[in-house]
């Protein structure tokens, strides 16, 4: 892999070609070993989900979960009185059931719609139960070396030819990243509904991508089907691959 150093402005090019203008700009070219390879491409998986669930009926006794769990969840303090937690392989839930609240289970470190409805169903809850996502992440790796220092080339391109993303602001000794964010869902494919109330991209040198979402109010969350999950993961997968052409 050859590494490109450019000038006006100073920028850094990992393998690929170069255009015309960029030909005329660069002043060395650098073999490197293989060490500086990057991660090879890999598609976008879910790595996790949370949020909260809706209709899970209220027979749930025992703290809001059902009483044939009660030799596996534990009691955990918290500033609105006791919580139950319970551990599962697929995901973990935090049923809240102090006096004079709203009964709530939540869940966090879900990897999909297939691992939450697993843990619903293990969870000994209604079918009808449905879960509403406030907070995802995807990942992906675009199979790209890329210069992750602010100013970069990744980042001069996205402002001067990829108005559908914006550059994001990063504290002065986050060196190792690159921060992006999707301005333009429209030209990503996604549909209204889907669309998060606020979009993160981190990108690192090696070229592995993490997209995380968050849906707020008035939605409390975006219920999470398979259809969902599966328009959400095609516009990852259409920023991932943008963002791997450009560099």
């Amino acid at each position: 892999m050859l590494l490109f150093e450019l000038k006006n402005p100073v920028e850094h090019k990992y393998g690929g070609e170069l255009t015309p203008e960029e030909s005329l700009r660069c002043v060395r070219e650098t073999v490197l070993s293989p060490a500086w390879a990057p991660y090879p491409v890999r598609g976008v998986e879910v790595e996790t989900v949370c949020g909260r669930l809706e209709n899970f009926g209220g027979e749930h006794g025992w703290s809001g979960m059902s009483d044939q769990l009660k030799s596996v969840c534990f009691k955990s303090p918290a500033p609105f009185g006791a919580q139950t937690e319970l551990f599962h392989l697929r995901g973990q839930l935090t049923a809240r059931s102090a006096p004079g609240l709203e009964k709530a289970i939540g869940f966090k470190g879900v990897r999909g719609h297939e691992a939450l409805r697993e843990l619903i169903s293990d969870s000994l809850l209604p079918d009808e139960t449905i879960g509403k996502v406030h907070m995802a992440v995807f990942s992906s790796f675009i199979g790209r070396r890329i210069q992750t220092s602010p100013g970069c080339y990744l980042e001069n391109k996205v402002v001067r030819l990829m108005p559908w993303l914006m550059v994001e602001g990063r504290c002065m000794d986050q060196f190792n990243v690159v921060r992006l964010s999707v301005l333009d869902w429209g030209a990503m494919g996604l549909d209204v509904p889907c669309r998060p109330w606020a979009n993160d991209i981190v990108l690192t040198s090696r070229g592995s991508l993490m997209h995380r979402f968050t849906w707020n109010a008035p939605m409390c969350g975006l219920a999470w089907t398979k259809e969902v999950e599966e328009a959400i993961c095609r516009a990852c997968q259409r920023v991932s691959d943008e963002i791997g052409r450009a560099c």
